[in-house]
């Protein structure tokens, strides 16, 4: 349902079905992508990394070829750079 909220622009509304989610299956990295994508799409760049971090740290032994992980490691470490030359 969240992907779905999303790809409307209801980005509010995707955390927090994201959110139930992760009340009933706690660090689910499914979830925790959503919500940093949600916050992505919105263009909350901090939020959007606080989120993609979370996501990283609670799959630490995901496989690193998986495409929500090197999108995650991508954003973050592009909106680290950026911070740093603002």
């Amino acid at each position: 349902m969240g992907g779905a909220l999303i790809r409307a622009g209801r980005y509010e509304e995707a955390r927090e079905a994201y959110k139930k989610d992760i009340e009933e299956r706690p660090h689910s990295g499914f979830a925790l992508y959503g919500i940093a994508t949600a916050w992505e799409k919105q263009g909350k760049r901090s939020e959007a990394v606080k989120a993609y971090r979370e996501f990283l740290d609670a799959w630490p032994h995901a496989d690193s070829g998986l495409s929500q992980v090197k999108t995650a490691q991508a954003y973050v470490r592009t909106e680290t750079i950026a911070q740093v030359h603002r």
